[in-house]
């Protein structure tokens, strides 16, 4: 209900906005710089969600909705929210409407792109595994989630006619098919002001597990046990199952639905697997700290155990999955690896902790490219098991697939990050999903590929010969073929066509947002415990001085997520990380 009042005032100052700019024959630029002043509150404080500037109480624990996170501006980073932006967006009338070419027509078919550009066959193995893949898509979960059109005021055929508000149908290039799109909802500016169109985040802006947790308080009722902290769990020592009859993806209506902070996870074998580890991870931790601490009752224990688990996402993404995507030294360079003790000094209480719509709408699914469309499968003593599909559930999920499926994500490989995308992939349950990455970047008024690069301080082509040196020669062929000016490059296509940086597996592009998305969420979260090494044979105690749970003897971490993780994979004994081979 709140999302929905939130998309509400989000939709009136838009249209406020588009009278004003009728009216008054206002330009792009004064749209971005002078209407932000005006807001929709001064005319009708009911259609405007509250800015609550009530001091907050002092609290031990993240809130699930990280309501007070930032205590001088309680809603900063919460769920149900704006996403951030670190360019203006680029809508064509300066408010919604896509952005165009250079020449002033449309911009290729999103279908076009993915089936020219995205679908050459090309089979390259990395010397990454594909948990870095799903380690990747997890976080992107765990800090967005855009709602739909259809999510909240119910579904409407774009393909027949629907709404022109709400609808971006996805034409074949030959405009014989159409491939339903239903843009994505607005969010009410920050106190409500005028502008540009932005989009809704229901999920929290910081990495504190709320994929797994939940993001709103009522989630606890669902997933909680509510006895000795433990969370709910089926048989097995899995994720939890929902109601039979419960259709939790439309695209495959029969498949099983599992219980989680994030229903995205349904669908998705990989991510149960994951899921299901920091479940049972949890509940270790609580009977751990149960075993120290008996007199502590069912709140705490869950709450301390949670505390510990969200540290261990934070530390694997910061210490594992950074380094490997960006390279040792950049990540040294911009200080993103934890402290390997005392505190950090880098919490900054005035830093606007928004997802970013760069990295959730495009960066992030560079990931896509490097899945392949099935992967092998060991049991614990090595033996090869049949292969998984990446992207479809084979049904109910047993204890030992489980297993089976996290020692295959560790010991298979990934594909090399790129403009090519498994078939099997790009079409998932007969949709394009490239077509609609590209499409949901534009929704969101990306600026294009060229725009980006000057926002890194990166060189900027003024043409498709400038690219030579940026992107091997065969990919700006493949660009030069869609687009009509090479200013009116996709990010999502652009930056996965570059070379990477020296170390890394993404382009200098690609490494300056996502380094800037990490960097804001890391510096901007008053709860976050990254600064600290929280390997398994460090003694936690200096972690936080009040906290009586982390005053505990080293074997409570002995067997954290890091450290279960790599017992399922002692057969690779040669490993260094999760991720590298």
């Amino acid at each position: 209900m709140v999302a929905k009042n939130v998309t509400v005032a989000g939709l009136i100052a838009e249209e406020a906005t588009r009278l004003l700019v009728t009216r008054h024959k206002l330009t792009k630029d004064e749209v971005l710089n002078q209407l932000g002043s005006f807001s929709i509150a001064s005319v009708d404080e009911g259609d405007c969600p509250v800015e609550d500037n009530l001091p907050c109480r002092p609290q031990k624990y993240r809130s699930h909705d990280s309501f007070c996170n930032n205590v001088q501006n309680p809603r900063w980073g919460s769920a149900i929210a704006p996403y951030g932006r670190l360019l203006p967006p680029d809508f064509s009338d300066g408010i919604s409407a896509l952005r165009l070419s250079a020449t002033g027509q449309q911009l290729p078919s999103p279908s076009l792109i993915s089936e020219k550009v995205h679908g050459v066959n090309r089979v390259a193995s990395s010397f990454l595994t594909n948990f870095v893949a799903i380690w990747s898509q997890f976080i992107q979960n765990d800090i967005s989630s855009p709602a739909s059109f259809s999510d909240m005021f119910g579904t409407t055929n774009c393909c027949a006619g629907g709404s022109q508000a709400s609808c971006i149908p996805i034409f074949s290039a030959d405009g014989t098919q159409c491939q339903d799109y239903q843009r994505l909802c607005s969010s009410s500016r920050r106190k409500c002001a005028l502008g540009p169109r932005e989009a809704l985040n229901t999920m929290t802006s910081y990495l504190d597990g709320s994929s797994v947790y939940g993001t709103l308080d009522g989630d606890e009722s669902e997933l909680r046990l509510f006895e000795q902290g433990l969370m709910k769990t089926s048989p097995g020592d899995l994720v939890p199952l929902m109601a039979d009859g419960t259709v939790c993806n439309p695209r495959s209506p029969n498949s099983t639905c599992y219980k989680t902070g994030d229903l995205r996870v349904n669908g998705h074998p990989a991510l149960i697997a994951l899921h299901t580890l920091f479940i049972r991870e949890h509940n270790r931790l609580v009977q751990k700290l149960s075993q120290i601490n008996p007199l502590w009752d069912d709140d705490t224990l869950y709450e301390e155990a949670r505390r510990i688990n969200v540290a261990a996402i934070q530390h694997i993404t910061y210490k594992e999955f950074l380094p490997a995507i960006l390279g040792e030294s950049l990540t040294e360079s911009l200080k993103l690896k934890p402290k390997l003790s005392g505190y950090s000094t880098d919490y900054d209480i005035f830093m606007y902790p928004g997802t970013l719509e760069v990295t959730a709408g495009s960066v992030l699914d560079f990931v896509l490219s490097m899945m392949p469309e099935k992967f092998d499968t060991f049991s614990i003593n090595g033996e090869k098991k049949k292969q998984m599909s990446m992207v479809e559930m084979p049904g109910p999920l047993s204890s030992e697939q489980v297993e089976e499926i996290t020692l295959g994500l560790v010991s298979s490989m990934a594909n090399r990050v790129g403009l090519s995308v498994a078939h099997g992939v790009r079409f998932l349950h007969g949709r394009d999903l490239i077509a609609e990455i590209i499409t949901r970047g534009r929704d969101l008024g990306l600026p294009g590929y060229t725009s980006w690069r000057k926002f890194c301080g990166l060189r900027v082509p003024s043409s498709f010969e400038d690219l030579a040196d940026m992107m091997p020669k065969a990919n700006v062929a493949l660009l030069k073929s869609v687009y009509a000016n090479v200013s009116d490059i996709d990010l999502y296509s652009g930056g996965l066509a570059e070379i990477p940086l020296r170390g890394a597996i993404v382009g200098p592009t690609f490494g300056c947002l996502i380094a800037h998305q990490f960097t804001l969420l890391r510096r901007s979260d008053r709860n976050s415990p990254v600064a600290c090494n929280l390997m398994p044979d460090i003694d936690l105690a200096y972690w936080e001085s009040d906290s009586p749970a982390l005053q505990v003897p080293d074997d409570l971490m002995e067997l954290s997520i890091i450290e279960a993780i790599k017992k399922l994979e002692k057969r690779r004994q040669d490993e260094d990380t999760l991720f590298q081979n």
